[in-house]
């Protein structure tokens, strides 16, 4: 029997995915419940099972091509000759991108993780053993072939959206038709990097962006968590600052609404949101992610830290669900272990405001007329001006910095 593949519904309100790799080719036999291929939808990378066991006639959709839900992806049918059913490994997509890249069959590498995971270091290990274990004869051989290949490189990228990175980009020429030489990289927009892109540019393109930014001390806070850890020492829990932050900018979005909201512009109206589901960007080795912590008004600081570490976690490893990605309010962006002074962030459209987080830095200020020694931390606020006035965006961010700089303040107002 014949088995014709089609795009599923991958999450409410997903019309379309793009193709990002094929984990098969035609011939290959497969099993039901196989990896086939990734997708990438406009909120994460999806792994597609095989619907059924047999093998590859076609494969219909091109990577880097978009297909619409209920378009063939491949066709499946019978085996045609008799062959051991093919091994399923278990692997993120990350991993298996990442064998990929170094040519390396992951069905022959031994996993060491859960359940006999291949994770990225039993790749490594793998790599590292095979190149121990190649003839020098056969080095010089493989050298002298590929000595005269080119030295331009093409990459391509495995899905948040949006963790406050800044990806790399290759160099670009300002004539499409110049030739590709020695020296210019080209790198094709897939998966995540395109979607980051169309995202991006959405949102800097339809919301007139305003940033503003303003200075915390964070000296009084910075006590407070020291003694707080002390304390969780027998636990052998950490808590860190952005607890506190999550704690603070909830109950900031309490008094000022319009921040926790979004812009529909086919109606043409502005949606409040009574929910505060913040969204946290995460930088990882594909590109920008946003999982969203659901309901963090009303989660303890413990509650907060073990979830922001679990949702940074599977960012990072690419195992987040795509319910994981959805239904945010309002973006943070924490800059500060990475470095800079101050940013102008771009909204998570079609939400109305995000706040930049940057490094805490001891600098000298000026209190009771004396020069002293203050931890100090930059915030910027970008907004969608369509919205939210500049003078509500500053009373926004001054209530935020009350309640970081008097963390009794803040247990004292938050819910």
């Amino acid at each position: 029997m014949t088995v014709a593949f089609k795009l599923p519904d991958v999450g409410e309100g997903i019309h379309e995915a793009e193709v990002v790799r094929w984990l098969v080719q035609e011939g290959d036999v497969v099993r039901e419940f196989d990896p086939l291929v990734e997708v990438q939808t406009d909120k994460a990378l999806v792994e597609l099972p095989s619907p059924a066991s047999g093998c590859v006639q076609e494969i219909k959709a091109k990577e880097g091509e978009l297909a619409r839900v209920g378009e063939v992806l491949v066709v499946i049918g019978e085996k045609q000759e008799s062959v051991p059913a093919a091994k399923r490994v278990l692997a993120t997509p990350s991993t298996r991108k990442f064998a990929r890249d170094q040519g390396v069959d992951i069905a022959q590498v031994t996993g060491t993780g859960p359940a006999g995971r291949v994770t990225k270091e039993d790749v490594q290990a793998f790599l590292h053993t095979k190149e121990n274990t190649v003839a020098p004869a056969a080095t010089q051989v493989s050298n002298t072939a590929n000595s005269p290949a080119p030295s331009s490189t093409v990459l391509a990228t495995a899905p948040t959206n949006t963790s406050a990175n800044s990806p790399t980009t290759a160099p670009t020429t300002t004539q499409t038709s110049a030739p590709t030489t020695a020296s210019t990289t080209r790198i094709p927009l897939r998966g995540l990097r395109r979607t980051i892109a169309d995202r991006m540019a959405k949102s800097a393109f339809t919301a007139p962006h305003v940033t503003a930014v303003d200075e915390v001390d964070m000296t009084e806070l910075v006590a407070y968590r020291a003694h707080a850890n002390e304390l969780l020492a027998p636990t052998r829990q950490k808590i860190t600052y952005l607890p506190f932050i999550l704690k603070a900018l909830t109950t900031a979005l309490k008094s000022h609404p319009h921040l926790n909201a979004h812009m529909d512009d086919a109606a043409g109206e502005i949606v409040l949101h009574s929910d505060y589901h913040i969204g946290i960007a995460v930088d990882t080795e594909d590109g920008l992610m946003v999982p969203v912590i659901k309901h963090a008004d009303r989660r303890s600081l413990l509650d907060l830290a073990a979830a922001a570490k679990t949702l940074t976690d599977q960012a990072k490893t690419r195992t987040l669900a795509l319910d994981d990605m959805r239904g945010g309010t309002f973006t943070i962006s924490n800059m500060g272990p990475i470095g800079g002074l101050f940013a102008t962030p771009i909204l998570n459209y079609p939400e109305v405001a995000i706040l930049g987080i940057h490094a805490m830095q001891d600098r000298p200020v000026v209190r009771g007329g004396e020069i002293v020694i203050r931890t100090m931390m930059n915030l910027s606020l970008s907004f969608d001006h369509r919205v939210i006035d500049g003078a509500e965006a500053v009373r926004f961010t001054n209530k935020i910095k009350q309640l970081l700089e008097t963390p009794q303040r803040l247990f004292l107002e938050m819910s």
